[in-house]
């Protein structure tokens, strides 16, 4: 064979040679075995997966197991009693054309690589963690292992180079987090006086943390949705505290990363609303309770109705749908998955915790309610991922009525309408928590600390896939 990008591994005292480039430039998933105790080659087990698993895999061997690490995030194992490609675990950040040397006894290190991110500056320690089934068939062991499921979470910290530190609007977008307003001192008795212009940006690649470009004007508190359209991919950030903001208009920024520039605007509104939250869906924006002030007469209003606005059409404003939600919400989360959008916990008045979401069609139009999570709370962070959706951060009320960081992580299968606990403690939870999608991994970020304040970030692996975590190490 003539193949090039290959993958070349040892058991057994046999050599493989896994995958690569062929002859003609075309990506092979083919493993050829030689043994050099007869001087010959045979065809081994084709890799499984996509055809680009083929391309710049990586190979070792840990306690006479032979693994490698694929294009799609999968580390395989070669089963000695099939013969066959077993997953075994997930990397965190999946890459090609990188290596692979064993760490310990039971684990490798996964060094290097590409990837759509861009070139990796994050390793990983990988540890398979199955188990072999009890002594079956008069005491022998079975060849057969299982995987040993378990959440769990990975953490990095790093200087934070602002002086941000709460009430920030975050946003993912292509290969890197941006950061941008919020509070600079929660101990201000006025909350105008301690807003922040500053932006930061962490690439996911590099595994750096920069000082980004500075938003025109001081805010916090902005709901951002990211349109994602390769380079011409754009951030905006609605509403929010500002020093200046309109009375009959919701007030927005426009981010572009690849050039670096802000532009504002505002967009009307029937009335101006704060701490709601907004999702994207097609090409429109839907905003999601809140809660407004008479100016006149200080009177606190909590509007059920829900707003969408559609860019291409007029008016150029956001407008009220036949969507109503049956109780008032505010400082909840929201989040959609297809044309179904998800609203949890908040409060439905002043310090009174909300008991139950909704669960709202785009389509239909039809609103109905959803299971509460298993503890009550307001400001939390919810996204949708692979189909289920995840609760963490914010505060709920412990047994005296206080209201205090929730440490645990909820998840939620919208088919059987069930929340459970995943994760009972994070070691991070600042409340001002965010939650971010990676392929195969939630990702937790926080700025925590009041004088030297650091960027904390963390992956948190589903409990339900078949893959086990990995650790990923930055160097």
């Amino acid at each position: 064979f003539q193949r090039r990008a290959i993958g070349i591994g040892l058991r057994d005292s046999e050599i493989y040679v896994i995958g690569g480039l062929s002859h003609n430039d075309e990506i092979t998933r083919c493993v050829d075995v030689f043994d050099p105790r007869v001087g010959q080659w045979r065809a081994g087990p084709q890799l499984t997966g996509k055809i680009q698993n083929g391309f710049g895999p990586a190979v070792c061997t840990v306690a006479q197991e032979l693994f490698v690490s694929c294009w799609d995030g999968g580390l395989y194992r070669l089963d000695k009693g099939t013969g066959t490609w077993i997953p075994e675990t997930m990397l965190c950040l999946p890459r090609y054309m990188h290596q692979m040397l064993p760490w310990g006894e039971d684990a490798t290190l996964i060094l290097g690589g590409d990837s759509k991110l861009g070139h990796l500056a994050a390793n990983e320690v990988v540890k398979p963690l199955f188990l072999r089934q009890p002594p079956q068939n008069g005491g022998r062991k079975s060849p057969r292992r299982e995987l040993r499921i378990r959440p769990s979470e990975e953490k990095w910290s790093f200087p934070n180079l602002s002086s941000i530190r709460s009430d920030y609007a975050a946003c993912k977008i292509g290969n890197r987090l941006v950061f941008y307003g919020g509070s600079i001192d929660d101990s201000s008795p006025d909350p105008l006086e301690n807003l922040s212009s500053e932006a930061l940006t962490f690439d996911l690649a590099s595994m750096q943390l920069h000082s980004g470009v500075a938003p025109p004007y001081r805010q916090k508190s902005m709901q951002t949705i990211v349109v994602e359209d390769g380079p011409d991919s754009f951030v905006i950030g609605f509403g929010g505290l500002a020093e200046e903001m309109s009375k009959q208009a919701l007030d927005f920024l426009v981010f572009h990363p690849y050039d670096a520039t802000w532009q504002g605007g505002s967009v009307r509104i029937p009335q101006r609303r704060w701490l709601f939250k907004i999702e994207q869906f097609q090409n429109e924006t839907y905003l999601f309770g809140g809660f407004s002030l008479d100016e006149a007469t200080g009177k606190q209003a909590f509007p059920s109705d829900v707003l969408v606005f559609n860019p291409s059409k007029k008016p150029h404003a956001f407008v009220p749908t036949e969507i109503t939600l049956s109780q008032p919400r505010f400082s909840h989360s929201t989040a959609t998955i297809d044309h179904q959008a998800y609203i949890v916990g908040g409060y439905r008045s002043p310090s009174v915790f909300a008991k139950s979401g909704f669960e709202i069609d785009l389509v239909s139009k039809e609103c109905v309610a959803m299971p509460s999570p298993l503890a009550p709370r307001a400001n939390a962070q919810l996204i949708a991922f692979k189909g289920r959706l995840y609760l963490a951060g914010g505060v709920s009320p412990n047994k005296k009525g206080q209201f205090v960081p929730n440490k645990s992580v909820e998840c939620y299968d919208p088919v059987a309408r069930k929340w459970k606990t995943i994760v009972s403690r994070l070691s991070h939870c600042h409340k001002n928590l965010r939650l971010f999608a990676l392929e195969h991994r939630v990702l937790c970020a926080s700025i925590e600390g009041e004088g030297e304040s650091r960027m904390i970030l963390s992956t948190i692996n589903p409990p339900d896939t078949q893959f086990e975590t990995s650790r990923a190490v930055h160097h």
